[in-house]
């Protein structure tokens, strides 16, 4: 039977053995597809914890406890929800529900929450192929400090939160869009006080010079060369 059929497939200019691979190939994102559609996200959520167990990422008992805490009670109707259910809509409108009419902690602890769920499809998607994507990476507007090595001490910029920065630094300066962002995302005069607006440029600065905050908290107008007659003769490129 299998001549038979290899027979008709050359007649057809096909090579049985690339078609036996496409038909292998099928099968294993088949089987894929319906595992990931049977995975929910408390499973996810189990499996993540026992990898950060093994290998001890993420494995210290306040992280486990955050962030299992987190994704029970946050997401707690989502819980036998096929992961690959989960949208971006789902997650935006989560958000809007937590921090809606609320006070900053209760803003932050929404950003919090969905780096944690982040974290769980990054997972899934590095380790068991059981996602393509992860609908909380356009979230930048929500979560802007991503954790890193599990302390919070120590935090960085991922390329679109680094554009998405220098964009909100700039929309602070105009007192119309300061008003706009304060009222998006629940910003109190603490937060953009006069202090704290040339805090913001010195970020600013440092990302995009590459200099230390000492070094820009230093500076003078007598370091600064705006001009080409004052960095051209010394080989700069503006």
């Amino acid at each position: 039977a299998k001549a038979s059929k290899f027979r008709a497939l050359i007649r057809e200019g096909i090579n049985p053995k690339e078609y036996l691979e496409e038909e292998a190939e099928k099968k294993r994102l088949q089987n894929l597809a319906d595992e990931a559609n049977a995975v929910t996200l408390l499973q996810v959520l189990e499996a993540k914890e026992n990898h950060a167990i093994a290998t001890g990422i993420g494995s210290s008992e306040n992280h486990l406890k955050n962030r299992r805490y987190a994704i029970c009670s946050v997401y707690k109707d989502w819980l036998d929800l096929p992961f690959t259910h989960i949208t971006s809509s789902m997650v935006s409108e989560r958000f809007n529900e937590i921090s809606s009419s609320q006070n900053g902690r209760k803003v932050e602890y929404a950003k919090e929450c969905i780096r944690y769920l982040s974290s769980l499809f990054t997972y899934a998607k590095k380790y068991h192929k059981w996602v393509d994507d992860n609908p909380c990476s356009g979230m930048a507007d929500y979560t802007v400090l991503t954790p890193q090595q599990d302390s919070s001490e120590e935090k960085y910029l991922l390329p679109n939160e680094y554009q998405m920065f220098l964009k909100y630094a700039k929309d602070l300066q105009d007192p119309v869009r300061r008003q706009e962002l304060a009222a998006k995302f629940n910003l109190t005069p603490t937060h953009i006080n006069s202090n704290r607006l040339p805090l913001i440029d010195h970020v600013a600065i440092n990302l995009l010079s590459g200099l230390r905050m000492r070094e820009t908290l230093n500076m003078r107008w007598d370091d600064v060369k705006l001009e080409y007659d004052q960095w051209g003769p010394e080989g700069r490129d503006g």
